[in-house]
Order: C-alpha cells, then sequence, then structure tokens
C-alpha cells in the first residue's frame, strides 16, 4: 500500500510540475520520461548510497561495500574487490565503524543518503525555477527531482515493519536505548568480520549477552538474543541455538529479519530430530518457505529428506543451495553456508546408511 501511494503521489507532482515548468504537454514528453526514469533512478540511487559513503567517513567509518544495481565494490581481506553476483538490483553502501563502541556515531551516517538527496532535489529545482534550460533539460530536472522525492519518502518514512528497515527506522530504533544502539553497532560488527572471511563462531561468547536490567525492547535489541543464536548454531550447538529461537518474540522483528530466524529456528529444529515441531513451522510459514529466499534450497532438503522422508528432489536442492551460496560475495557467509551445505550432505549420507534417524 505504501508504494501504491507514492506512486500517487510522483503522478500529481508529475503532472504539476509539468503544467508549470513546460510551455506544452505531448506525447513526445512522456515517451522522454519513459526512456530516461530508469537510468535517473539509478543515478538517485548512486546520489543516495554515495551520501551514505560520505557521511560514514566524516564520521570515521572505513569502507566496506557499495552496491548500485548490480555492480558492488566491496573490501574483503584488506583489498577491494568488484563482483556482479549480487542478488539487489537497487543500491546498498556499508560502511564500518570503529570497533570501539564508545565512539561509535550513526545518526550522520544513516541519514547522509537521505540528506543527500534533499540537496540535488533542492539543486535541480533551483535550476528549474530559473528557467535557463531547454525542452529536453527541463523533462530531465523535473524527473531527477522526482526519483530524489521518492528515495527521501522511500527512506526517510518509518518503515520497520515492512522488508528491511529503513535509515530512519534504524535511528529511531538505535535511540530508544542505550542496548538498541549496542545491538545497531553490533550488526555492523558482524559485517566487518564476515567481509575478512569471520564468521559467527569466531566471536567471544559474551558479546551477544543481553543486559539483564534492560527493559526497552525492539528489534535492535531482540537481534543480539538472534545473533546469539547464530553463534551458538554456527558452533555446531544446534539445541542451545533451538532453546533461543523457540521464545523468541518473532513478531518485534522488521519482515526480513523475521523470515531469516524463522528459517534458521526450522533448520534448527531439523538438526535436532525434533521433526513434529519442524512440520508444525513449516506449515505454519509455508508461502515462505517457498520462495525464494538465501537459504531456501538447503532448508528444502533437509526438508524433504528428513521430515517427509522424501529423497527424489535431494541432489537437485543441493545443487541449487551450492549455487546460491557461491553467488554470496561476503567470503564469511559463502565459507558459513557452504559449510551447512558440507555437514547437511553428511547428515543425508548417514541417513541413507541408517546412523541418522
Amino acid at each position: 500500500m505504501r508504494y501504491w501511494a507514492y506512486m500517487f503521489i510522483m503522478g500529481i507532482l508529475f503532472y504539476l510540475m509539468f503544467g508549470y515548468f513546460l510551455p506544452y504537454v505531448s506525447l513526445s514528453s512522456i515517451l522522454i520520461v519513459l526512456v530516461i526514469i530508469l537510468p535517473i533512478f539509478y543515478l538517485c540511487i548512486a546520489v543516495h548510497e554515495l551520501g551514505h559513503l560520505l557521511f560514514g567517513f566524516i564520521s570515521g567509518y572505513k569502507f566496506g561495500y557499495l552496491t548500485i544495481g548490480l555492480f558492488t565494490i566491496y573490501k574483503g581481506n584488506k583489498k577491494l574487490n568488484m563482483t556482479l553476483k549480487h542478488r539487489g538490483l537497487t543500491g546498498q553502501c556499508l560502511m564500518l565503524p570503529s570497533d570501539d563502541y564508545e565512539k561509535f556515531k550513526f545518526v550522520y551516517y544513516h541519514l547522509g543518503g537521505v540528506v543527500m538527496n534533499a540537496l540535488f532535489a533542492t539543486v535541480s529545482m533551483s535550476v528549474l525555477i530559473v528557467r535557463l534550460n531547454g525542452y529536453f533539460a527541463t523533462i530531465t530536472l523535473i524527473t531527477f527531482f522526482m526519483m530524489n522525492i521518492v528515495l527521501i519518502l522511500y527512506n526517510a518514512v518509518p518503515n520497520s515493519k515492512e522488508d528491511e528497515p529503513n535509515d530512519v527506522s534504524n535511528v529511531i530504533a538505535a535511540s530508544k536505548s542505550s542496548e538498541s544502539k549496542r545491538g545497531l553497532f553490533l550488526i555492523h560488527c558482524v559485517e566487518s568480520k564476515f567481509l575478512d572471511g569471520g564468521r559467527f563462531r569466531d566471536f567471544d561468547e559474551n558479546i551477544f549477552k543481553r543486559k539483564q536490567n534492560n527493559t526497552s525492547c525492539n528489534f535492535l535489541v531482540e537481534n543480539i538474543t538472534l545473533f546469539e543464536a547464530r553463534r551458538l548454531f554456527d558452533a555446531g550447538d544446534y539445541n542451545a541455538a533451538k532453546s533461543i529461537y523457540t521464545p523468541l518474540e518473532y513478531s518485534i522483528f522488521p519482515a526480513t529479519y523475521r523470515n531469516e530466524a524463522i528459517v534458521e529456528f526450522l533448520y534448527c529444529c531439523i538438526l535436532t530430530r525434533d521433526y513434529d515441531k519442524a512440520q508444525d513451522v513449516f506449515n505454519e510459514n509455508e508461502a515462505l518457505f517457498s520462495s525464494n529466499k538465501l537459504e531456501s534450497s538447503r532448508l528444502l532438503a533437509a526438508y524433504e529428506n528428513f521430515v517427509l522422508r522424501k529423497n527424489d528432489r535431494c541432489e537437485e536442492l543441493i545443487a541449487m543451495a551450492k549455487k546460491e551460496a557461491r553467488n554470496i560475495f561476503i567470503e564469511g557467509y559463502r565459507i558459513m553456508e557452504l559449510d551447512y551445505i558440507l555437514e547437511l550432505e553428511r547428515a543425508i549420507q548417514e541417513s541413507k546408511e541408517g546412523s541418522f534417524a
């Protein structure tokens, strides 16, 4: 519904601005917009992500990765790399703060993209008002202004319950309490570790412990607990991980966080041989597990083999899971996922031999 509202607002603004700044509106002007709107949209995404990059450097962050469309530049093993193997089609900029939590500043970095879009929208509107440009240039500037406004709305209107939380959602959530701020800080710590080939089990066992006196809980705070479950899972302690996944307050998470947590919980149920619980979780979230999520092929291979006792698609699903894993450009995540697939293959082989019931 939110996206349709943005489209409606954009349509109204296009109509008003075309009528005000153009001497006439014809079919050709509409065709020009249709031709230039996509490249201008990605130009505005680049403006937004470069805003995060600039304000990240101002805040003392180091470069992690920058994605615009299919192109990703990332820093791994202390060198810059470039890849086209990114699943998204929009943009993302990850900057890495200092390891010192006391020096962690998040407001400028997270709002940098919106600020940069607002700056370029202001500049384009100023040029339009001066009216020193021709017909085609006017249409281009109107489109550029509109795309910047769309990105401002998309990232400045809180959406913590829709997909991945946007820039303002993160700032609001991290400002709730010191533990919320630490939750955001730990997300950056995890990404930094993984870019250098690390994984969850490499973290100290105390880093993901929640503070007992903390009473303010939001998705950033609950995500600290989720990280602890992932650390235990990555260390092979599936029962301990399952004991954390079971009471998690899943409804507090945005959709992307929640979906990943449910997928991991189901996988834990399978590995701990709690097949009745696994079937219940699967049935409650069947649409999610049937969708094209990162770990869906590995999960489906495990579910069909151990819960449903079907292995006719097992080799195909394992092959798909390996392909998905190899396309992960962040080294730590790629290594971890390939290890999980290898462990699954061993468990499936053991089940065939009768040693994994």
